[in-house]
């Protein structure tokens, strides 16, 4: 298989398109074809520098969508065929397959494309953290979002 590798630190061409092992599940592990990847500003921040990696070579990305293509020993909640998505490090998502546990795995709706389920679980789940958790939002009370710019700026903002 395929996977992104990243070196060094610089710009976006400083990731290679390297062939690497195919992952092996380990207990309570599954492997995930990717069908979309989510590319976000922490990886952008790894690749730069701005953020240390403890190793490198490293494979970026924290979120992805996709399907079980093997599964470990001690796997009883998913099979084969499911369509999977998750948002979690440790890195590793810039490749065409991964082994993960099976607890940061979640079912994403068959209304959402992957593309769309990819490009929107961390950011998502951020903005629900923030209005939920951090600071309970409600219809009573205001709230200043600095910066609407970004991927979870945009997501408080609807």
């Amino acid at each position: 298989m395929q996977a992104f590798v990243l070196n060094g630190t610089g710009d976006h061409n400083i990731l290679k398109l390297t062939k690497v092992e195919d992952p092996k599940p380990k207990k309570n592990e599954v492997v995930v074809r990717h069908k979309a990847i989510g590319v976000n500003f922490f990886d952008v921040c790894f690749r730069r520098g701005q953020y240390d990696l403890s190793e490198k070579p490293a494979t970026l990305g924290f979120e992805a969508c996709g399907v079980i293509e093997a599964i470990g020993e001690g796997v009883i909640d998913f099979k084969i065929g499911d369509r999977v998505a998750y948002a979690t490090g440790p890195l590793g998502a810039y490749a065409e397959k991964r082994a993960i546990n099976q607890r940061f795995l979640i079912i994403p709706p068959q209304s959402l494309s992957d593309v769309q389920v990819a490009g929107s679980l961390v950011t998502g789940l951020m903005a629900h953290a923030l209005l939920h958790r951090v600071y309970v939002a409600v219809r009573a009370k205001k709230i200043l979002v600095h910066a609407a710019a970004g991927g979870v700026g945009q997501m408080l903002c609807q």
